[in-house]
């Protein structure tokens, strides 16, 4: 990894907003407007840089008190750069900085993006289930599988 990877605490809400707004139209689910997307003050935002270069964010969205939910957004012209690099600086980031009550982390991934869930899979997390026919995209219906990793797994990842 060296210095190739760095995530870091992002507050800088317009970068946050250009990379919703660059991605809305291929990942949000069909009727989803952009207009009504605002972050909630619960949730935090990672930056992921590659090479000095910003290339996306993690959303980090509490689910309960232990459990948090990830959402990995890069932008398109960085995807290729996506290595398991980018997972383990996460997963650092993540068990250096959560509160020690975080114990799961999870993901929850449209079946439309299986190249997405290749890499969840790669990076260590195992999937925990499947909501059938739960996401809407370009008028088909797709499964959304939810990927999970405990702490303590993803500490013997890193």
């Amino acid at each position: 990894m060296g210095s190739e990877v760095v995530v870091k605490l992002c507050d800088d809400m317009e970068f946050v907003t250009h990379v919703i707004h660059t991605l809305w139209d291929s990942v949000s689910d069909d009727g989803a407007s952009i207009d009504t997307w605002a972050p909630s003050p619960d949730w935090t935002f990672l930056e992921i840089q590659h090479r000095g270069e910003r290339i996306g964010i993690y959303e980090i969205h509490p689910l309960n008190t232990i459990t948090y939910q990830l959402h990995a957004n890069i932008l398109p012209q960085y995807r290729k750069l996506v290595t398991y690099d980018i997972s383990k600086a996460v997963h650092k980031w993540l068990i250096e900085n959560c509160r020690p009550n975080a114990t799961k982390f999870v993901a929850c991934i449209p079946a439309c993006f299986p190249n997405v869930i290749e890499y969840a899979l790669g990076s260590g997390w195992k999937c925990e289930g499947v909501m059938e026919k739960a996401y809407l995209k370009n008028g088909e219906t797709h499964d959304l599988f939810w990927v999970g990793c405990t702490r303590s797994q993803m500490e013997g990842l890193v």
